[in-house]
């Protein structure tokens, strides 16, 4: 009787963790899904058709609607040669805090020529920043 009762007692929590209780969670990923669906619809409203978006986690969500580049900051992988994307509309797509990126402003934009400006609030700590072109 113990055993078919611990028995019991594991699926009954197994079944609740796997539809309740992480973030990995039905539940939780039928949220995120919802969420994604939601901030692409942002990003396409507030980009233009041409435009580029510079991102470390949401390419998917954007991709093939809009051009995306996800390797930029990485030593280990060639980065984009920035000065080549000038000519474009650069976007870049962040959960990162506004102090964050005013610090990536000056330590990786800035020697780049660029600079994210102009931030829209998306929703779920995404927000987009134009990139601006500025002299070095």
């Amino acid at each position: 009787f113990v055993v078919c009762a611990v028995i019991f007692f594991i699926a009954i929590a197994s079944v609740h963790l796997t539809v309740f209780g992480t973030d990995e969670s039905f539940v939780s990923i039928l949220t995120v899904l919802k969420q994604n669906q939601e901030l692409k619809v942002k990003i396409l409203e507030a980009t233009p058709s041409d435009a580029i978006i510079l991102t470390e986690r949401s390419d998917k969500l954007f991709y093939p609607e809009r051009e995306v580049v996800t390797v930029f900051r990485s030593p280990k992988f060639d980065q984009p040669r920035f000065e080549e994307l000038y000519p474009f509309n650069l976007y870049y797509e962040t959960i990162a805090d506004k102090e964050v990126v005013a610090a990536e402003n000056q330590k990786f934009w800035g020697p780049h020529g660029l600079r994210a400006e102009n931030p829209v609030e998306l929703g779920y700590r995404h927000t987009l920043y134009k990139l601006t072109r500025v002299a070095r």
